[in-house]
């Protein structure tokens, strides 16, 4: 993941457009991340592990949406984020991700302080609502996605998958504070997506 300041308005005129998102990272995945893919088991099955940086949750995946458009909209966003307090989080055991029957991803649920991270959510997709950008209906289900699998799975790999996850206590890391979210773009290459941080915004701190 590359870091940068600037907001997207910043982008040379013939980059008229962005893939992004808005989310919050998360450090402890990292270490999850290297104990799924050291995993003999897990070896064996086709699986894609994601690169450690930049290892997040998303909070509202945006698409390719003009530049201009996202830079006009970020302050408001940024308030928004500004509204809510700093969230206790941590990893739940890794899991096939929609369901095991027909799994498109390894992801980690996430746990804690879940009412302050659903009204962010919240809180983000009205904004992004009003201000004109397409926002998904569908029900949040806060995870870090640390794989993806390749490809559909021959006869019974997805039961071995399921029984792999199920095969050990795995290493989630300790509770982690998440305080800014952040505005990431995305770039697609054929070996995954790599991340840049346009923009941050500092949750309000806890009282």
């Amino acid at each position: 993941m590359q870091a940068a300041s600037r907001l997207p308005s910043d982008y040379p005129a013939d980059e008229p457009l962005v893939r992004a998102f808005i989310g919050i990272l998360v450090p402890p995945a990292a270490e999850l991340l290297e104990s799924l893919r050291s995993d003999a088991a897990l070896a064996t099955l086709p699986v894609r592990w994601l690169a450690p940086e930049g290892l997040h949750v998303t909070l509202a995946f945006l698409g390719e949406v003009p530049r201009r458009s996202l830079a006009a909209s970020w302050p408001a966003l940024a308030a928004e984020a500004d509204h809510h307090r700093s969230a206790t989080l941590r990893l739940a055991e890794p899991e096939p991700f929609p369901d095991a029957q027909r799994p498109r991803l390894v992801v980690a649920p996430l746990r804690g302080d879940m009412a302050t991270l659903e009204q962010l959510h919240a809180g983000l997709t009205d904004v992004l609502g009003a201000s004109g950008f397409a926002v998904d209906e569908r029900p949040f289900r806060a995870h870090v996605s640390l794989g993806r699998l390749r490809g559909p799975l021959l006869r019974g790999q997805a039961a071995e998958l399921s029984a792999a996850l199920r095969s050990q206590s795995w290493d989630l890391g300790g509770p982690f504070v998440a305080r800014q979210v952040v505005l990431m773009r995305s770039d697609l290459f054929p070996d995954g997506a790599r991340y840049t941080v346009l923009a941050e915004a500092a949750m309000a701190e806890k009282r």
